[in-house]
């Protein structure tokens, strides 16, 4: 007797998310999008935002990252706040979908995503205490910046944690998945570490997502795409459990 109106309820909810969250929507572009409730049932939504040129050719300028929230089921989203300052742009060559958001036990919103410069690729964190009004200056966590994707995801841990994994071919082997540890009351980066064990071939794209969760606060499970050795011609999906030590 309860189906209707929790039918109702998500028709509502649909209505309200399918409002343009980018501004000058449906010119303009967007790509990414991932989205985290907070407890009170605000929305937090992380885009990477381009602008529309040319309308009847839709030709896009460069991208950055964007923040935005709703308290009012996605009825209405506030303005979007720049993330990451000058700290680079997402480029119209890039392909593959990044872009990750996470919210840790204190309220405290994170964010990764890399962005490309004319011969470069550089992956960022960046977080916010005050539900995304402000971010904090980015950090950068790959310790390269080599001209090969950096897939970013985020995940938070007990306050001030967060763990921060990509996905990159910035070895000369292949792709492999990584994992670095972030404190923000001391700003530390753990020293990065290699997951995967082997080396996924680089004449085969192994996806541009993985997935990402923690099982305790120092025990960790990933998932990723690879074409390893012997059936190096397929990606195929790996997993692992990692222990981490927290400072």
């Amino acid at each position: 007797m309860h189906a209707r109106p929790r039918r109702a309820a998500l028709r509502s909810l649909i209505a309200g998310l399918c409002a343009g969250v980018t501004p000058g929507y449906p010119n303009s572009g967007a790509d990414s999008a991932p989205v985290v409730v907070e407890p009170d049932g605000s929305i937090d939504v992380l885009y990477q935002g381009y602008v529309v040129t040319n309308v009847p050719t839709d030709d896009l300028t460069v991208a950055y990252t964007y923040a935005t929230r709703s308290t009012d089921g996605g009825a209405t989203w506030s303005q979007p706040v720049r993330i990451g300052g000058d700290a680079g742009t997402m480029n119209n060559g890039e392909w593959w979908i990044d872009g990750s958001e996470a919210l840790g036990q204190d309220g405290t919103l994170y964010a990764t995503w890399d962005a490309q410069g004319s011969n470069s690729d550089t992956g960022w964190l960046s977080y916010s205490q005050d539900h995304g009004a402000t971010w904090s200056a980015p950090v950068q966590v790959p310790a390269d910046t080599l001209n090969v994707p950096h897939v970013m995801q985020v995940v938070a841990g007990p306050p001030g944690i967060v763990y921060v994994g990509w996905l990159s071919s910035s070895d000369p082997r292949g792709y492999a998945q990584y994992l670095r540890t972030y404190s923000t009351t001391n700003g530390g980066l753990s020293a990065p570490v290699r997951v995967s064990q082997g080396f996924g071939t680089g004449s085969v794209w192994p996806g541009d997502t993985f997935g990402f969760s923690a099982l305790s606060p120092t025990r960790l499970v990933l998932a990723w795409g690879s074409a390893v050795a012997p059936t190096a011609s397929n990606d195929n999906i790996w997993t692992a459990t990692v222990g981490v030590t927290l400072a």
